[in-house]
């Protein structure tokens, strides 16, 4: 009956700490998300002047269009070039442009916007502020709990 109760009273101290470890890795992956998108928000601006430049010279290689705005690659670059779609109407088979990247043999892709990261980066500051208020006091507790438990074993 002792060794079920110690067992039982164990496996309840590691709780807080795998609380505190679930929110680190959490907020690891929000800190990360984060990341990619102000490096995505970080691409070098393109004029529709050098986009079509570009296009014309055959060095444009995918174009992603979400919304207004066109994520543009060139070939042998890994840096992508923010275009703010010169046509107003991205979506229209029979525009100009769409011919032209057509003629070109560029991959284009349309693509709806994901709000998900701006809401995940909208709920960081509460996060944080769990985290930095419950998570953190909770780990350390059950890690001083478990310490005191190693450091004497014959004890309660």
């Amino acid at each position: 009956m002792t060794h079920r109760t110690r067992a039982s009273r164990s496996s309840a101290s590691g709780w807080p700490v795998l609380g505190g470890l679930l929110a680190l890795g959490l907020f690891a992956v929000l800190g990360l998300l984060g990341w990619q998108a102000l490096a995505r928000s970080q691409s070098a601006p393109l004029s529709a002047a050098e986009f079509r430049s570009l296009l014309e010279a055959g060095q444009v290689e995918r174009v992603v269009v979400r919304g207004e705005v066109a994520q543009v690659s060139l070939q042998g670059q890994r840096r992508t070039h923010r275009l703010a779609w010169p046509d107003g109407r991205p979506g229209s088979p029979d525009g100009p442009l769409l011919r032209a990247l057509d003629r070109q043999d560029v991959e284009v892709r349309f693509e709806q916007r994901a709000p998900w990261l701006a809401l995940l980066l909208g709920a960081l500051p509460p996060l944080l502020a769990l985290a930095l208020f419950v998570a953190l006091p909770l780990t350390l507790l059950g890690l001083l709990l478990w310490r005191l438990r190693v450091a004497r074993p014959g004890q309660r």
